[in-house]
């Protein structure tokens, strides 16, 4: 799928590249993986985001309504203020559909000054 300035992560390789070689930020509902691309020759210039919400979540209808969520996140603070060139990838947890959206944009725009990946420009 293809979201605005985006390409997400779809591959099982680049999930675990990213859980052996990034850093992990967050708690209570909404995690963030982040790790600079490999060296294999990739778009350096684009932004792979990946999501993860496993049945601990819920049923399927509380899990897409994270995922469209997350999506929305993605195109919101991921496009605007993350740099290019790494992968982001947003966890859900079992208290991921408590968290209201505005506090889940606030606390990713916080992951990402965290992981120190944060631009203020576009």
């Amino acid at each position: 799928m293809r979201l605005n300035g985006i390409v997400t992560i779809k591959k099982r390789e680049d999930f675990l590249f990213a859980q052996h070689n990034g850093c992990f930020i967050g708690s209570f509902g909404l995690f963030l993986q982040v790790v600079r691309e490999s060296s294999k020759p990739l778009q350096h210039d684009v932004i792979r985001v990946g999501f993860t919400v496993s049945k601990k979540v819920g049923n399927a209808v509380v899990r897409n309504k994270v995922k469209r969520r997350f999506r929305v996140l993605a195109e919101s603070v991921i496009v605007q203020h993350a740099r290019k060139g790494y992968y982001y990838i947003l966890i859900a947890s079992k208290d991921t559909p408590k968290i209201s959206f505005q506090d889940m944009l606030s606390r990713l725009a916080s992951y990402l000054n965290t992981s120190r990946v944060y631009s203020k420009t576009l």
